[in-house]
């Protein structure tokens, strides 16, 4: 990496060049990512990177979302596109796994790399664009089964294809923060276990974001569920 930064801009000076050699995993993630934690309720999510482990430590800890796979240089002893990192990826995705190529949904904005590698092996692909990546052009000439503009629009596809499950979000500011104090104990201990009673809400949670912010979040099974959840018992909690 540092071979590279220099090779891009040669007149980097030499803290910018390690920083950017030894922190590479912790660069700002693209703001959609925050959809991976809905994905992660609809799907095991992976990662198949030609980084190495200690980078993609990094990048975990950025995200703040643990990948239930991750591949990289590490263990396949090649790089992507080259057969034998592909190869060795599908056979441990198959056999340590047990997820066959029909259950694979391969992401990438990198049709060289990983779409057309992946197409050559019966793996269904979804482009989605990034900066650097390939072109629409060259997304279209590989044929991918899906094109998505982020993340945010694979998870909804895919909620929309498995009927759920769906987080429903609500941001409340409050005034000062003895009311924080005050509604977090509410929405835990009175709201939450009510809601926990509607048929169809699995899930629960609330918690503070800022000093006067707080985040809850409802899980539902289904798109039916949380509908009629809107549509009946929460005029009456909203209300309470």
């Amino acid at each position: 990496l540092k071979a590279v930064g220099f090779e891009i801009n040669p007149a980097i000076n030499a803290a910018e060049l390690e920083r950017f050699s030894a922190e590479f995993g912790a660069a700002p993630a693209f703001p959609d990512v925050r959809a991976l934690l809905d994905l992660r309720l609809l799907a095991q999510v992976g990662c198949i990177s030609n980084s190495d482990m200690v980078h993609q430590h990094d990048v975990q800890r950025t995200l703040n979302f643990p990948w239930d796979l991750c591949l990289t240089v590490d263990q396949m002893r090649s790089w992507k596109p080259q057969s034998t990192a592909w190869d060795f990826a599908l056979h441990h995705v198959q056999k340590n796994l047990g997820i066959e190529k029909s259950q694979w949904l391969h992401v990438s904005a990198f049709t060289f790399f990983d779409l057309e590698p992946c197409r050559q092996r019966g793996i269904q692909t979804c482009f989605i664009p990034r900066p650097g990546g390939g072109s629409a052009r060259e997304a279209e000439i590989t044929s991918p089964d899906l094109v998505v503009s982020d993340l945010f629009d694979l998870v909804s596809r895919l909620q929309q294809a498995k009927d759920g499950p769906w987080r429903y979000r609500v941001m409340a500011t409050c005034a000062d923060e003895n009311i924080v104090r005050n509604f977090l104990h509410w929405m835990r201990y009175e709201h939450g276990a009510d809601l926990l009673k509607i048929t169809g809400c699995s899930e629960f949670r609330a918690f503070q974001t800022s000093p006067l912010e707080v985040h809850c979040e409802y899980i539902f099974a289904t798109r039916h569920a949380l509908d009629r959840y809107l549509g009946g018992a929460a005029k009456d909690l909203r209300a309470k």
